[in-house]
């Protein structure tokens, strides 16, 4: 009986047409790698492109990245490029060696526009992801603007293919726990209020596109903190509900990175993955004190 019941399995699996492939889908990454540019030891170039390539990511939110270098803004581009990071532009060299692979990457200004340092960014493999316009630096107003959101939130919209799949992503890094976690709490709660306040206004600059997903480190401790409830009250579902650790350092471990997508029908299925290191601390000491987030989802016809 048993082997009776296999077969028909297999017989399904074959005959049910399918033409799906690695392509059909949209994989989204978020990656907070530790104080790039500043740390020391420094990262090897060589290694964030292997993790890179090893993602499988056709878009990357990026945190705690130093500027090292400045150039003049290439205003032929939809983004500002004139923020750089040596670390970032050898990694993406060395990816963008292949055919069907040309990474870019914008690196946003700080609340503060005279700090460089753990910025947050957007990166993209522009052979198959296309970047529609700038990005859209979020107004964060109130009493309370001049003391949370120190790396100040853009939006940025990304579609797969004309007429296909496209999102509008909010990479993140909220306040840390650093000196007291009972603090980092209660400013989260105020960054992420002034940050769904303004989630209407995120979709009406992009036409009225709904598809907004929020994802970084968010160094939320628990999945029912205030900052994870509010998104979820607004309608945005935590992918890291079960508070899956993703942050490694110093032998602890929090599960920082998060996703908060919103209800919309591409996002069904969409699950948190990540790209876990079976040597976590080798991984802390040559890459970062996270590891990757990943959600990837089908590529449809575009409903907004």
């Amino acid at each position: 009986m048993k082997r009776q019941f296999l077969s028909a399995v297999v017989v399904l699996a074959v005959s049910f047409p399918c033409s799906l492939s690695a392509a059909d889908f949209f994989r989204i990454g978020t990656f907070n790698i530790e104080r790039l540019g500043s740390r020391s030891p420094g990262q090897q170039p060589i290694a964030i492109a292997e993790h890179i390539d090893l993602s499988g990511a056709d878009v990357i939110g990026l945190q705690e990245i130093d500027v090292t270098t400045t150039v003049t803004d290439d205003t032929s581009t939809p983004y500002d490029d004139s923020r750089r990071n040596d670390a970032l532009d050898t990694a993406f060299a060395i990816l963008s060696q292949e055919d069907d692979v040309d990474w870019k990457y914008e690196l946003f200004p700080n609340r503060d526009p005279n700090d460089s340092t753990q910025l947050c960014g957007v990166a993209w493999n522009a052979k198959q992801i296309i970047r529609d316009g700038a990005a859209f630096p979020i107004p964060i107003t109130g009493s309370n603007a001049n003391r949370i959101w120190d790396r100040r939130p853009h939006a940025v919209k990304l579609s797969y293919a004309p007429g296909k799949t496209d999102v509008v992503f909010i990479p993140v890094h909220m306040k840390s726990n650093f000196g007291s976690a009972a603090q980092g709490r209660a400013t989260r709660k105020k960054e992420a209020n002034a940050l769904v306040s303004q989630l209407a206004a995120v979709s009406a600059h992009f036409g009225d596109d709904k598809d907004i997903i929020v994802g970084g480190d968010t160094n939320i401790l628990a999945a029912d903190e205030d900052a994870a409830e509010i998104f979820g009250n607004a309608g945005y579902r935590d992918t890291n509900s079960l508070d899956a650790t993703t942050f490694i350092g110093s032998g602890r471990g929090a599960p920082f990175d998060r996703f908060f997508l919103s209800d919309e029908p591409e996002f069904v299925f969409a699950r948190q993955y990540i790209l876990q290191a079976t040597e976590p601390v080798a991984h802390d000491e040559y890459l970062s004190d996270h590891q990757m987030a990943l959600i990837s989802f089908r590529v449809k016809a575009d409903d907004d």
